[in-house]
C-alpha cells in the first residue's frame, strides 16, 4: 500500500469530495491523491481521490478507509455513514476539533444529523497488470474494494 502523490491544489473547477460527497468550490484548496493497494494476487489497484482539507483530517482521525499510512489513508473512506453513528460529544471530543473552522464544524455536525441515507459513491479504480502492462478501469464502492484488497 502506498500514497504515490498527496498534493494540496487549488481547484479551478467545482469538484466533489470523495469523503463527504459535498462540492469543493472553485478556488478552494483541496487534497488530490493518487494511491494504490495490492489485491489478493499482489497486483496494484490504483485510486484517485479529491478531498476537502478538513475531511482529510477527519478521515485520518477516525481511520475511515483502507490502508492507513503515516501520510493518511491510502483510500479515504465515506464519512456520512460513519458520522451518522456518532454522538455529537464523541465528535467534539476528537483531538484537533477546536482547530477546525466554524464552517467545517457545522458541516460535520450537519452530516451527523442528517436523516437521509447517504449511499456510498461508486468511484473509479484502475488495475495494473505488470505482466501485460495493461490498465483496466472499473467502478466500485469502498466496501466492494475491501473484498478485492482485504482489510488492510
Amino acid at each position: 500500500m502506498a500514497i504515490h502523490s498527496l498534493r494540496v491544489l487549488k481547484t479551478k473547477k467545482r469538484r466533489t469530495c470523495t469523503s463527504c460527497g459535498e462540492s469543493i468550490r472553485a478556488g478552494v484548496s483541496y487534497f488530490a491523491r493518487n494511491s494504490s493497494l495490492s489485491d489478493e494476487r499482489g497486483n496494484p489497484v490504483y485510486g484517485f481521490f479529491s478531498t476537502h482539507l478538513d475531511c482529510e483530517w477527519l478521515v485520518g482521525e477516525l481511520s475511515v478507509g483502507l490502508g492507513k499510512t503515516e501520510a493518511g489513508m491510502s483510500f479515504p473512506g465515506w464519512l456520512p455513514s460513519r458520522l451518522s453513528g456518532m454522538k455529537e460529544v464523541e465528535l467534539e471530543g476528537l483531538d484537533g476539533w477546536g482547530k477546525l473552522s466554524e464552517e467545517s464544524r457545522k458541516r460535520f455536525t450537519a452530516l451527523r444529523r442528517r436523516r437521509k441515507v447517504h449511499v456510498e459513491p461508486r468511484l473509479e479504480y484502475r488495475y495494473y497488470d505488470p505482466y501485460t502492462k495493461e490498465r483496466t478501469g472499473f467502478t466500485s464502492t469502498l466496501t466492494g474494494m475491501r473484498e478485492v484488497v482485504g482489510n488492510v
